[in-house]
């Protein structure tokens, strides 16, 4: 069971819920320039895919409509369970209309250490790395949700425009994998109750996260970044990462982070799956 928060006009005039949208939204986007010592890693360095020059293809720009989820209740997951230990790590990968890239070190990393996560992928990520997300799609390690196409201000934007980057994306997803996500990140951590309510009628729940690294800050470093995440985290807790090539640090700090939370005692899962 999560801590889920149905959306009202009422909840968005606390001062708590506006201070933490704006906040994470001004340090998490995955487009933002601003935003733990390690083990060694024995992962190459070079391991960040090149940026991806080609243009999407025909086939995945230009979808068929596929069957949506049904409706689900409008919901902010800011935090799980705390009546177990359980951490979930996610990780965005998101784009822009500039070229993203893909740190296959912090997915070797988790492959190799069995450690389950959840993958919030963005539409135009997908185009441009299909083979990427079909394999991350067949390992039954990864959740994957659904991150928007273009990673706009979503709170900016008409709601016609809202609906198309959720189910844009969802199209792509299905298209690649056949499989539809049923978890919707914002971009920059930005919300409001037209998005939360967008995402409910077409199956999603809004994810956030209460855990910050801060990884999209190249001045993060890796230790900065394992301080953050063995500081805050709790039984519970949903930790933000970046795995297009922006947290710049996150794969020197994930080894030491998965280590030393499995030491405390914690279990990695994915989010549907802390919600059984």
């Amino acid at each position: 069971m999560v801590i889920e928060k149905e959306i009202t006009a009422n909840i968005f005039c606390q001062g708590r819920w506006l201070v933490a949208a704006s906040t994470v939204a001004f340090v998490s986007g995955c487009a933002s320039q601003a935003h733990l010592p390690a083990q060694p890693n024995t992962l190459p360095r070079n391991s960040i895919a090149p940026l991806a020059h080609k243009s999407p293809s025909a086939k995945v720009s230009r979808l068929r409509p596929v069957d949506y989820l049904p409706p689900v209740q409008p919901q902010v997951i800011l935090h799980l369970s705390s009546r177990k230990r359980v951490v979930a790590l996610t990780f965005d990968a998101c784009q822009t209309r500039k070229p993203a890239r893909y740190d296959q070190r912090i997915i070797q990393i988790l492959r190799q250490t069995k450690t389950p996560a959840t993958l919030m992928l963005g539409g135009r990520w997908m185009e441009t790395h299909p083979a990427v997300t079909r394999g991350l799609a067949a390992n039954p390690l990864f959740e994957l949700g659904n991150h928007s196409y273009l990673h706009p201000h979503m709170t900016k934007i008409a709601l016609p425009q809202m609906r198309e980057e959720i189910q844009k994306t969802q199209r792509i997803l299905f298209h690649l994998t056949g499989k539809r996500a049923v978890l919707f990140r914002p971009p920059y951590g930005e919300y409001n109750p037209a998005l939360v309510r967008m995402a409910g009628s077409l199956g999603l729940k809004t994810l956030m996260w209460d855990v910050e690294t801060g990884d999209p800050d190249p001045h993060e470093s890796a230790k900065s970044i394992i301080h953050t995440v063995l500081s805050q985290a709790r039984p519970g807790s949903i930790v933000i990462m970046h795995v297009n090539g922006r947290g710049w640090h996150s794969a020197e700090a994930l080894p030491t982070i998965i280590r030393s939370l499995r030491q405390r005692g914690f279990k990695f899962k994915t989010i549907s799956e802390a919600q059984k």
